[in-house]
Formats: structure tokens, C-alpha cells, sequence
């Protein structure tokens, strides 16, 4: 937050800024912390706008995969070039700097620095000695960059969303972080961190709220057919769920349309066997062999961040149409029209805009 509320920062007669979007911040930061913990190699996307473009090539491919996901034989006819022609060209300027990241770490040797990629480049077949191919580990990095991002980009802007909504959760959590944390500086990953329970809840409830792919991952059953709650569904059928379906069904999460914290906290209005469905169901980095393997490296840069700004600044949705953003529109269907729920758009993962936010530095 300082890269962005520096020394030039117009701040009005009271001391707040002019409103900031914070869906292109928190996409900025999450992709700096990725290149730095990834590939020991700064994006710089908060200070310079070089590899802006790389936010842009990835939702254009999203958007792309998400369609091929809904119509497979769609890829066959190799159209984008020609419905998509710059998502196309951003896409290839996107995979030819994931080469040259592989590439460059490859050639590095033991002498690269020790960061997540080098435990790929140095991984080997336990069997047969080989480690990964060119063409595999190019495949690593783009997968690393995108998982490691993307995602926490959004559940950071979702965060926002709702604390700036929702004042009792921010004055709340504001509580709980300046009764456990003496300075800014001290706000980091350890113990005090993780024994912030209402931090914890405030990041859960968020991803229950828009979980970041909310939409059905898709399985093909397998040639013995499945059976699923009673009913049989032949080989070759594609099935899912959508987490975002699950994360409002009132009968896990009454209210489920509230951001309400205060349900992954045992209670007397909330007892644990409530709280226990509500974790039973929760599942945002999904389960199993699919499941997320970043969970605790997101979770770790969610809350730090989160905890950081929240400790050193009031923050308000501004007056007008910037302060509507990422809001739903009463008169919209579809379930478009809550205006207290961020808005998302399932491209895999999720294409968002806003909320756009005014900060003040904290003086206590």
C-alpha cells in the first residue's frame, strides 16, 4: 500500500484519496508476490505498467479455455484468431515471456536462486531419474503463475468489497489486529498471525461469499458408470457442481447472501455443530487430486496483506457511480441484482471490476 499511497497521493481536506480500483491492485500485487516466491524474479507490476499486459492475456485465455470447458469441439475448429484476435495475440505474448521464464531458470543452473520453480527444475522421476522436459517445465510455469495470482487477486478485491459495506466487520477486525499487532512492521507470517480468529473469518466468509472458481469443474464418468445420490449416470457423462451453488445453500449457510464472519466462530448463537457444517462445506481450492496445492502459500499472502492495510488505514466506498462498481443492479436477472454481493464472472476463474475504495492513513 505504500507503492500506491506514496508521497504523491492526492488526498482531499480530510485526508482521504481519490477513489482507487482495486481489482488492477490486487492483481498487480498478487502477480509481484508470485514472480518474487515463483521464480525469484519481480514482475514490477505495481511500479511500472511493462508487463501489465500479462493480467489482460490471462483473462483473454481464461475466457478461451472457460469456452472450450462448455464445448469441447469448439477447440477443433481453431477459431480464436479469428473471434478473438487480441486475447489471441496477448495470449502467445503471454506464453512466449512463460518460456523465457522456464527457459532462464533452466539455464541458470545451481547457481539461480532457491525459489519455488528450482524444486521443479531439479525434481526427478524417483524411478527413472528423469526430471521434467522443456515443454513440461514451460508448462509449470504457466500454471504457477496463473494458480499463484489469479486467484488471490480476486478473494483480496472480494475482501474489500465487503468490508467497505459492511463497517462493523471492518471496525471488528481493526480491533483484533491492533490488540494483537504493536506496529506494522510486526504483521507477518507466525503465531500472532494465525491466532487472529476473526481475520481467519473474515477471509473464510469471503471465499464462501465468491469463492474465486465458483463454477462446476467438470468430471467425466468413468466406463463403470458412478452412482450420485441414488441416481445412475452412464459412462462418458460429464458432471460437476458448482462451488459457488454449495457456498448459498441455506441449508449449510443460513443468509447466505450476508457476509457474516461471525458463522466460522462457536458461539452461544452459533454452536459448533454449525460451525462445522459450515467448514465441512467450504471448499474454494476444491478437493481431492484437483485440489489446490498453493492453499497455504494464498492464504498466507491473503491475510498478511489484508491484516497490513487493514492496521494502517480507514477505507470507505466512495459517493456515486465509482461507488457502485462491483455492486449488482436491482433491476438485473439472473441473480445479478444483489447490490451487496460482488459481482464475479465464472471464466474459469473469475473476471471482476471494483470496488473502487478511498483510503486514509490511521493516526492513533
Amino acid at each position: 500500500m505504500n507503492k500506491i499511497l506514496g508521497e504523491n497521493t492526492v488526498v482531499d481536506s480530510e485526508g482521504w484519496t481519490e477513489a482507487i480500483n482495486m481489482t488492477p491492485i490486487c492483481n498487480h500485487f498478487t502477480f509481484d508476490v508470485m514472480g518474487e516466491f515463483g521464480f525469484g524474479k519481480a514482475f514490477g507490476m505495481l511500479d511500472k505498467p511493462d508487463n501489465h499486459f500479462i493480467i489482460h492475456a490471462i483473462a483473454a485465455s481464461n475466457m478461451r479455455t472457460s469456452i472450450y470447458c462448455q464445448f469441447p469441439a469448439l477447440s477443433k475448429l481453431k477459431l480464436e484468431k479469428i473471434l478473438y484476435p487480441r486475447g489471441s495475440a496477448m495470449r502467445k505474448k503471454f506464453l512466449d515471456l512463460t518460456r523465457e521464464f522456464a527457459e532462464q531458470r533452466v539455464s541458470g543452473g545451481k547457481e539461480s536462486k532457491n525459489d519455488l520453480f528450482r524444486f521443479v527444475v531439479d525434481a526427478k522421476d524417483p524411478e527413472t531419474g528423469q526430471g521434467f522436459s522443456m515443454a513440461e517445465l514451460w508448462a509449470e510455469s504457466k500454471f504457477l503463475i496463473v494458480a499463484g495470482s489469479d486467484t488471490s487477486s480476486t478473494v483480496l478485491a472480494t475482501l474489500f468489497f465487503y468490508l467497505t459495506r459492511y463497517r462493523e466487520v471492518e471496525q471488528k477486525l481493526f480491533e483484533e489486529l491492533r490488540t494483537t499487532f504493536s506496529s506494522l512492521e510486526e504483521i507477518c507470517l507466525g503465531p500472532k498471525l494465525l491466532s487472529c480468529t476473526y481475520l481467519r473469518a473474515c477471509v473464510d466468509e469471503a471465499m464462501r461469499m465468491n469463492p474465486p472458481a465458483g463454477g462446476a469443474m467438470w468430471r467425466e464418468v468413468d466406463s463403470n458408470g458412478a452412482f450420485i445420490d441414488g441416481d445412475f449416470v452412464s459412462p462418458g457423462f460429464d458432471v460437476g457442481t458448482s462451488m459457488y451453488a454449495i457456498h448459498h445453500n441455506e441449508e449449510y449457510y443460513p443468509e447466505s447472501y450476508t457476509y457474516k464472519p461471525e458463522r466460522w466462530i462457536e458461539s452461544d448463537n452459533n454452536p459448533a455443530k454449525a460451525v462445522q457444517t459450515a467448514r465441512n462445506c467450504l471448499n474454494p481450492f476444491s478437493l481431492g487430486p484437483r485440489g489446490c496445492i498453493g492453499r497455504s502459500l494464498a492464504l498466507m499472502e491473503i491475510r498478511v496483506a489484508l491484516a497490513r492495510v487493514v492496521w494502517a488505514f480507514e477505507m470507505k466506498k466512495p459517493e456515486g457511480a465509482l461507488g457502485r462498481v462491483g455492486e449488482g443492479i436491482p433491476e438485473a436477472t439472473n441473480g445479478r441484482h444483489r447490490v451487496n454481493e460482488f459481482q464475479l464472472v465464472d471464466h474459469l476463474t473469475s473476471d471482476k471490476d471494483g470496488p473502487y475504495i478511498q483510503f486514509r492513513k490511521r493516526h492513533i
